[in-house]
């Protein structure tokens, strides 16, 4: 899989508007929400119900805005700092290094916690881009069933 467009709307794999909203909020953040003593974690559902208020115009939620919006801004500010979000030819939405460009490749490496971004020097030859979150890959479903070990070269 390589990045097609950067920044720019096109194909997705996220059947549903809810689908990609959420994809499109948890790449900005890169899926890390911060514990209140500022320490990253995983987002979890709580989280996910405090962020569908930030649009919410209920007078239950509104005094609790300033806290979310405040959280959720700063994350973004964390993860978002020399980034770029871009796609991916098959639709994935993510966010990796502001040198990532089009044609990079996406790859797995056996042992890393998270996909990187190689640039093909040549015939197995790549330079690392650097790591990416990419929304609907993160927890191993682009490696289930079958699959192509290909050995290559990094720089």
């Amino acid at each position: 899989m390589h990045i097609d467009k950067l920044s720019k709307r096109g194909k997705t794999i996220y059947a549903t508007e809810s689908g990609q909203l959420e994809a499109i909020w948890r790449t900005s953040i890169a899926d890390t929400w911060f514990n209140d003593f500022g320490e990253p974690r995983r987002t979890s559902e709580n989280d996910v119900v405090q962020y569908q208020g930030l649009s919410l115009e209920t007078p239950q939620k509104v005094d609790q805005r300033p806290y979310v919006s405040n959280t959720y801004m700063q994350a973004v500010d964390l993860r978002v700092h020399n980034k770029r979000v871009f796609r991916t030819q098959t639709g994935y939405l993510g966010i990796g290094s502001a040198a990532c460009m089009p044609r990079d490749d996406v790859f797995i490496l056996l042992g890393a916690d998270v996909p990187f971004l190689l640039r093909r020097l040549g015939s197995n030859h790549h330079r690392i881009v650097g790591e990416t979150y990419i929304h609907g890959i993160m927890d191993g479903e682009f490696i289930e069933g079958p699959t192509a070990l290909t050995d290559i070269s990094a720089r």
